[in-house]
């Protein structure tokens, strides 16, 4: 089985710079051309499933996706963005007002930090993982969309090749981009990652 996992397109608080963790914001209008464009990267894609977080953002984006494949999206809680809790809609700066060290703690080693009333990425990784067999007992063959976040796509990445969750900081992953996943043999292999030349127009 092939999953391809793919990031939502951008909102109004990605364009702000806030954080964005449960929140319902959903999609400008950027980030419904890069939903379009996703969508159009995959059509030649011999696509079996949709699979998508219920976050507004993330279902905006697999409609597009589904839409133009001619597939139904299933929501999965699984694959909802990492709970920030108290950090949810801040930007950087109120981050430093209200929890002065917080962004030095996360620098120095992401897999040690539990969000302010949320999740740490150790929890994020957990449920991520356990969608993501899911995904894969009911479909063994084939390829899948799952359209999700930024957090739950770099710690899925870092489980499969064995990394430990303090690189997280060292995978990037943009709006709009897909990365690919390979069951083989009884192991995950990334074929993929943070494609994005769709959205680039080339």
């Amino acid at each position: 089985m092939r999953l391809i996992l793919a990031r939502h397109g951008e909102t109004a608080w990605n364009r702000e710079g806030r954080n964005q963790g449960r929140s319902t914001t959903g999609l400008n209008a950027e980030g419904l051309r890069q939903a379009r464009n996703l969508a159009q990267s995959l059509r030649k894609i011999p696509i079996r499933a949709v699979y998508s977080s219920p976050l507004s953002r993330a279902m905006q984006t697999a409609e597009a996706v589904g839409q133009i494949l001619s597939l139904p999206v299933t929501p999965l809680d699984g694959l909802m963005e990492m709970d920030l809790g108290s950090l949810d809609g801040l930007t950087n700066q109120e981050m430093h007002r209200n929890f002065p060290h917080l962004l030095d703690l996360w620098r120095k080693d992401p897999s040690s930090l539990q969000m302010p009333g949320g999740e740490s990425l150790k929890d994020a990784q957990q449920r991520a993982w356990r969608t993501l067999e899911d995904i894969r007992q009911e479909t063994r063959e084939g390829h899948v969309v799952a359209v999700t976040h930024n957090f739950v796509i770099g710690v899925i990445v870092l489980r499969a090749l064995g990394l430990p969750l303090s690189a997280f900081q060292r995978i990037r992953i943009e709006l709009g981009s897909f990365t690919t996943l390979e069951h083989v043999r009884n192991r995950w292999q990334l074929i993929s990652l943070n494609e994005t030349l769709h959205q680039r127009g080339e």
